[in-house]
């Protein structure tokens, strides 16, 4: 698939970009309550628009700092330049690039790239899930009080609040990570290194590029209510599959 190369490597440009200004000099914006822009994302929110215009011009493009490009193709890039931007500015090494191709309202492939651990997660509908160029599989934990789970926070809570499904998910499982990055979140149960995440509250860009990998690992991706319509209600559930039943069902209570 052309577009899986092209992605790579828009992803390790942007992704050089990232890492020259980690813990270095910029300027920070807030777009609301607690959420942080920098000109880092502006930047590289840039440069992903001319390379795809370049590359692919008859392509939609929707990416978290700009407006919505409708192209002539089915096909649309969905990106967040950087994701996990409070990480960044704080100096915590969690922090990525995600970028995703739809066709229609199916993602058929995702690229997940940390550039300060140089960590770099694809997949395809064609092809397994690789992180740097190794085939990666989910977890085979298979119960829920054995797992070790991940989650987010929103960032406005007038909406939704996820303290109680953290607190009863916390009891029935080892221990819960809140690591500020939904891409790696998934990139990261689609490793096996996380057997579960959940999350609200989300966009587009963050969780697309992720959700193939989990899936393309043989891991299970769904929303709150086990249906696949995560991308658009902005809710999602990604497992190894095994502790997706128990995970769905204490969602259920709230």
């Amino acid at each position: 698939m052309i577009e899986l190369e092209f992605s790579i490597d828009l992803a390790k440009e942007c992704g050089k970009i990232i890492k020259e200004n980690f813990k270095g000099s910029f300027s920070v914006e807030l777009k609301g309550d607690n959420n942080l822009v920098t000109n880092i994302d502006k930047t590289i929110d840039g440069l992903v628009r001319e390379r795809i215009k370049k590359s692919f011009p008859s392509y939609g493009i929707v990416t978290e700092e700009g407006e919505d490009i409708e192209g002539r193709s089915s096909k649309v890039f969905v990106i967040d330049p950087l994701d996990g931007t409070t990480n960044f500015v704080k100096g915590y090494p969690l922090v990525a690039v995600s970028i995703a191709l739809l066709e229609g309202n199916e993602v058929i492939l995702g690229v997940v790239y940390n550039p300060i651990l140089e960590e770099l997660y694809y997949a395809t509908v064609e092809t397994p899930s690789y992180k740097n160029g190794n085939i990666i599989s989910v977890s085979k934990t298979d119960t829920l009080k054995n797992s070790l789970l991940s989650t987010g926070f929103p960032y406005d809570f007038s909406e939704y609040s996820n303290f109680p499904q953290f607190e009863k998910l916390f009891r029935r499982s080892i221990s819960v990570r809140v690591d500020g990055s939904a891409a790696l979140d998934l990139a990261h149960v689609a490793e096996g290194i996380i057997d579960g995440y959940w999350e609200k509250g989300l966009n587009i860009w963050d969780i697309a590029g992720g959700s193939i990998i989990v899936r393309q690992s043989s891991g299970t991706v769904s929303d709150f209510s086990g249906e696949s319509n995560y991308l658009s209600k902005g809710e999602i559930v990604a497992t190894n599959g095994k502790i997706h039943k128990e995970i769905l069902e204490v969602l259920s209570d709230f």
